[in-house]
């Protein structure tokens, strides 16, 4: 199965945003869906990283030094292609939405 390069931009009201990103490396099934495993990530917020580890239910898992925060996206249910959303919550009142402007095939 082929491992990818993910990257998304944040979206809000319909314009995307170049200073907010995110990026997954994951394996793809035939379906250009991510394969069940666990997966490494980061997002960029302003200019600074925030690793995270996706869990196999499509949870983002990150370690804040004392306290541990998940969060849980909609990315696994959803083909990962060029132009495709998915969302994750922040809490339980907030979405946010990305949009996926590349994926790069890893050699």
């Amino acid at each position: 199965m082929p491992v990818v390069r993910i990257v998304a931009k944040y979206v809000e009201d319909g314009i995307v945003d170049d200073e907010n990103k995110f990026y997954l490396l994951a394996s793809l099934n035939d379906e250009k869906k991510i394969v069940s495993g666990e997966w490494v990530g980061y997002f960029i917020t302003e200019g600074r990283k925030h690793p995270f580890i996706m869990d196999p239910k499509g949870t983002l898992w990150y370690d804040q030094t004392e306290d541990v925060v998940s969060e849980d996206t909609n990315l696994l249910y959803k083909v990962v292609a060029e132009g495709e959303f998915f969302s994750f919550n922040i809490n339980t009142e907030d979405e946010c939405t990305y949009k996926i402007v590349s994926v790069f095939l890893l050699p």
